[in-house]
């Protein structure tokens, strides 16, 4: 489905289909249904997205933003990608909730997580390392 070319250095033939495929494992599947901690957590899916990142090899950013921003302009597919940013935000929060979290602290630090995710992702590119992202929760 990929080749080389625009986006990133990656051009869809289904553009929708990678944003579907991008995030395949919920953050719950990934750490925070194990985690006993919100650090744990945050740990657990920073080290599974650092794999990601070493297995990928060609992504400019991250596969979602990549498809936001040089994609098609068409509010279905920005609708669908702003569905997963938000699925990931709320799975976050409920993790965070029953790792003790008040509902504000929880939506706070899960909108937190995900922003420094996006950029630690982006330095991690321009780096070529995925050390960045394995060293994220420190830094939370």
């Amino acid at each position: 489905i990929l080749e080389r070319g625009c986006l990133g250095k990656t051009v869809c033939e289904n553009p929708e289909d990678l944003v579907r495929r991008s995030i395949r494992s919920r953050t719950g599947e990934v750490g925070f249904a194990e985690a006993t901690t919100f650090k744990d957590g945050a740990k657990a899916l920073c080290d599974r997205l650092a794999e990601a990142f070493d297995q990928s090899g060609m992504w400019e950013t991250c596969p979602v933003a990549a498809t936001l921003f040089e994609g098609p302009d068409n509010d279905e597919f920005r609708a669908h990608a702003a569905h997963l940013y938000e699925g990931w935000i709320a799975e976050v929060h409920d993790h965070a909730e029953r790792l003790g979290m008040d509902h504000d602290t929880a939506q706070a630090a899960a909108e937190h997580l995900f922003v420094l995710l996006q950029g630690s992702w982006m330095l991690a590119r321009a780096r070529r390392s995925s050390d960045v992202l394995r060293e994220l929760p420190e830094r939370l």
